[in-house]
């Protein structure tokens, strides 16, 4: 079987070493910007939190939280910082933006450009924005926890439950929820009652309206909501 992944690897190292080469021979090549750690923990962060977020957005951010402001010259080291692998696996960048390369791979950069287009922008905190940074990271809110705790009365084996709850909370993350939801009953084919598949469409329901989405630029849709609504 084909590795894609190896070659999308291969290729954007090719692609990478023949940028910098031809940028080193014409004197192009950035300065490393002395807070840059601090810069790629938010460059993580958001790309994490809203998918595909324009260059200006991140400065805009970044300079709220900090006393010493950057420019777009600063995020233009990204493409020399070699120390992290995981600047070339999940961060890329096309025009204007940053994006989160899962974006890329799921095919779908310019329907979410379009699912975001007019609506706010969530904005963490720097606490929460460290917690971001962490391409795993998410709330263990109250309607996850429900889900886990219903997982776990069903089954005897936690891990399972664990996984299968966690499952779900990466699905109510995807552009296409509702679609991958429908296909993970399929995969899993749940021995429920019908009381307990209402009671567990239900809690994903809870979960999918407080979930952070992309397309929302970080709102979850009960936060939508209540901004349309002007509440």
């Amino acid at each position: 079987m084909v590795n894609l992944k190896f070659i999308r690897d291969i290729h954007r190292l090719v692609e990478n070493y023949t940028q910098e080469r031809d940028q080193h021979l014409s004197g192009e090549v950035p300065s490393k910007p002395e807070q840059w750690d601090e810069i790629y923990i938010y460059l993580k962060a958001l790309t994490n939190l809203y998918g595909v977020v324009p260059i200006e957005k991140i400065i805009e951010i970044y300079n709220e939280h900090h006393d010493q402001n950057i420019d777009v010259d600063a995020l233009r080291y990204i493409d020399y910082d070699k120390r992290r692998k995981d600047i070339t696996e999940f961060i890329g960048i096309k025009d204007d933006h940053f994006f989160n390369l899962d974006v890329l791979i799921d095919d779908n950069f310019d329907s979410l450009l379009k699912s975001k287009a007019g609506k706010p922008y969530y904005v963490p905190d720097k606490e929460e924005i460290n917690r971001y940074a962490n391409r795993d990271y998410f709330a263990e809110d109250k309607e996850f926890l429900e889900l886990r705790r219903f997982f776990r009365g069903m089954y005897w084996n936690k891990k399972k439950a664990e996984r299968l709850a966690l499952e779900i909370q990466i699905l109510c993350k995807s552009i296409d929820a509702e679609d991958k939801i429908d296909n993970f009953f399929d995969r899993h084919r749940l021995k429920l009652k019908d009381d307990e598949m209402k009671e567990l469409e239900g809690l994903i329901q809870n979960l999918t309206d407080n979930t952070r989405l992309c397309e929302n630029n970080g709102f979850t849709p009960n936060e939508m909501e209540e901004i349309r609504s002007g509440k």
